[in-house]
């Protein structure tokens, strides 16, 4: 490779680098073709590039450690480009449906064009099993026509102004205006729903946007409380607890939920065990297996076999053969 450019030498270097974090300078000049002097060179211009504008965050973090070992920590995305599998792009694909349908601006907009933007980057055999598994999966949403409601109250929530709404209660069966100040826009199987701060009754409220008769923007202003977190809120959404669920978390991904979840549990390998409220067997099964090979349910017995079966629909729809649990 000594007769590549320069550039082409810095890209390899990156790339190579991500791929081997902590390889010896004399592995690296090997496999560029380069010899160790090059590579150092290299790794000096490198530290100089990034993106604008140029700030320290912005260029690449590369550097050359004792006893000779290449270290990269921001590549800035000049590694090598990411690879979906063909479940990963099914599963990516349905979500995007799944928004595009919605009458959610401007994410509908946005979640068609990267439906596009993903099936012009696979080859054609995959993007045709694509089309014909999406051909076989219905996905219903109710919030059809909620489109000026919605851009009310999410214009409320970025712009932090209160909105007026007339609200049909469920409970009581009645309309009544409403004036509230829009937290968080959360979206459960189709349908939005709004954590707001409601007037009339002093509190936090979540409403259901398929229930909301008109909406208009305000000019009163209002402040969105210290730490609030709408996760907080997603559970009032699947009803009381049915229990608890243990979930089993391997590397790579037991760092993140180590991280997002102060109450796992660390275990020898660096795996994590979760303690997760079971409130829709369904819904956290098809959260586990957003993990993949790296969440197994321990208990209960129930919600395992739930995702099995769950992994062995899905091995058959992407004409995989599926093997017993």
């Amino acid at each position: 490779m000594g007769d590549l450019r320069p550039v082409e030498q810095l890209l390899l270097l990156v790339a190579y680098a991500r791929r081997h974090d902590g390889a010896r300078v004399d592995d690296a000049a090997r496999a560029l073709g380069l010899t160790a002097r090059e590579v150092h060179a290299l790794v000096d211009r490198l530290v100089m590039c990034g993106k604008p504008p140029f700030s320290p965050a912005d260029l690449i973090d590369i550097w050359i450690e004792h006893p000779g070992r290449i270290r990269v920590q921001l590549d800035q995305s000049l590694g090598r480009p990411l690879g979906l599998t063909r479940t990963e792009a099914l599963a990516l694909s349905i979500a995007l449906r799944a928004l595009g349908d919605s009458d959610a601006p401007p994410y509908q907009a946005l979640a068609t064009a990267a439906l596009d933007k993903l099936r012009a980057t696979l080859a054609a055999p995959t993007a045709t099993a694509l089309d014909d598994a999406l051909g076989r999966i219905a996905i219903a949403a109710d919030d059809h026509g909620t489109r000026a409601r919605f851009e009310a109250l999410r214009r409320g929530l970025e712009e932090r102004r209160k909105v007026v709404m007339t609200y049909f209660s469920a409970g009581r069966g009645d309309l009544a205006e409403r004036r509230v100040a829009p937290y968080a826009l959360v979206q459960r199987r189709g349908a939005w729903y709004c954590v707001a701060h409601d007037d009339l009754h002093g509190g936090i409220r979540i409403f259901k946007l398929e229930r909301v008769r008109d909406a208009a923007l305000t000019d009163e202003p209002f402040d969105l409380p210290p730490g609030f977190d709408a996760a907080a809120y997603q559970g009032a959404l699947h009803g009381e607890p049915r229990g608890q669920a243990t979930v089993l978390f391997r590397p790579p991904a037991a760092r993140r939920i180590l991280e997002d979840h102060p109450e796992a549990r660390e275990q020898p390998g660096g795996s994590a065990l979760l303690e997760v409220s079971l409130h829709e067997p369904d819904w956290l099964a098809a959260w586990v297996m957003t993990f993949a090979g790296d969440a197994e349910v321990l208990a209960p017995a129930d919600l395992r076999a739930a995702v099995a079966e769950r992994c062995r629909a899905l091995l058959q729809l992407c004409g995989e053969p599926a093997t017993p649990a």
